[in-house]
């Protein structure tokens, strides 16, 4: 993973021939940070949106629009139905896979989770018939910007929905214990929530050092917040990376098939980065057996989610190509 400045992303995407863009528009800021950027070069741009959200995240997909002016267009999503959202993002893929040796970069920033993970696997399932698929990340200066003090900084809150997410069922024997993991970042509240509404036999709580975090103010914050959860709830630890996608995929296959855990059915909820989120990703497209869970939040801190940061992380996702497909 290469941390570059913002000023610099624009030079370095040049040389990697990029063919086909993907972005997601958002409520936050820095849906628009790396597009500044990248704005006029010459690639086409496929826009994602949550059309049933705020009417603010539709305005923004729009202003994304016309910065990209020529060769752009816009997707509609819809955070309610998953499967319409996989519909969707599949017909993109296919379309892009008949010229067979397409390079895509894609700026995973401001897509849900969920989305980002079905689109991981789509891309997974259609590799072959790809080029290069890079992806970028602008990580949060601060977040939670309208609450001063640590103690009250949220980014969401509630649970409307907990669901498998579409291309990880994985594998559930119902004479074993079950085993929920964790990659816990700011929201306590959801954690909360997640861990009494799965009431699995052990549950494992990761965190991220102040070495593998983007900001040390987030880690103080997430390491208060894990501490007290873990005293809370008993549950056992687990340290991961924000900034290195393969050592987190390493590291979440080493735990499930240690002696510990190879033995029980686990899920894993990533609530960190997107970063870390593309790592469950390929840790459960590497071992099937690894279930991923969603927790669709209630409500977000729209008002004061986040302020963009100056650097970019970029990086080439490596693939398996699988084409096995649950």
């Amino acid at each position: 993973m290469k941390k570059i400045n913002i000023t610099k992303i624009r030079e370095e995407i040049i040389e990697l021939q990029i063919n086909y863009f993907f972005t997601s528009s958002s409520f936050e800021e820095r849906c628009f940070t790396i597009s500044n950027e990248l704005a006029n070069l010459d690639f086409k741009t496929k826009i994602f949106y949550n059309e049933n959200e705020l009417e603010s995240i539709i305005e923004n997909s729009i202003i994304l629009e016309n910065l990209f002016k020529s060769k752009v267009e816009r997707i509609g999503l819809n955070t309610d139905n998953s499967v319409i959202n996989y519909l969707n993002m599949l017909n993109v893929i296919k379309d892009i896979t008949e010229e067979k040796t397409a390079n895509l970069l894609i700026d995973i920033t401001t897509f849900t989770h969920e989305t980002l993970l079905i689109l991981i696997k789509l891309l997974n399932f259609y590799k072959k018939d790809l080029g290069k698929i890079y992806i970028c990340y602008n990580g949060a200066k601060e977040y939670s910007v309208n609450e001063k003090n640590e103690d009250d900084k949220w980014l969401s809150k509630g649970i409307k929905e907990i669901r498998t997410v579409i291309g990880y069922p994985g594998f559930s024997d119902p004479t074993r214990n079950n085993h929920l993991l964790i990659l816990f970042g700011f929201e306590s509240d959801r954690t909360k929530r997640l861990i009494n509404e799965f009431e699995f036999d052990n549950v494992t709580l990761g965190f991220a050092d102040e070495e593998n975090s983007i900001q040390a103010n987030h880690q103080y914050i997430n390491a208060k917040r894990h501490e007290k959860l873990v005293s809370e709830f008993k549950t056992n630890t687990f340290k991961f990376s924000l900034i290195d996608i393969d050592s987190v995929k390493d590291n979440i296959l080493q735990l499930i098939r240690s002696e510990k855990y190879k033995e029980m059915n686990t899920v894993i909820a990533p609530m960190n980065n997107k970063i870390s989120t593309i790592a469950a990703a390929l840790a459960a497209i590497e071992d099937e057996n690894l279930q991923i869970t969603y927790a669709k939040p209630s409500i977000y801190n729209v008002s004061g989610y986040s302020t963009p940061n100056d650097d970019i992380y970029l990086c080439e996702l490596n693939l398996q190509g699988n084409t096995n497909y649950n």
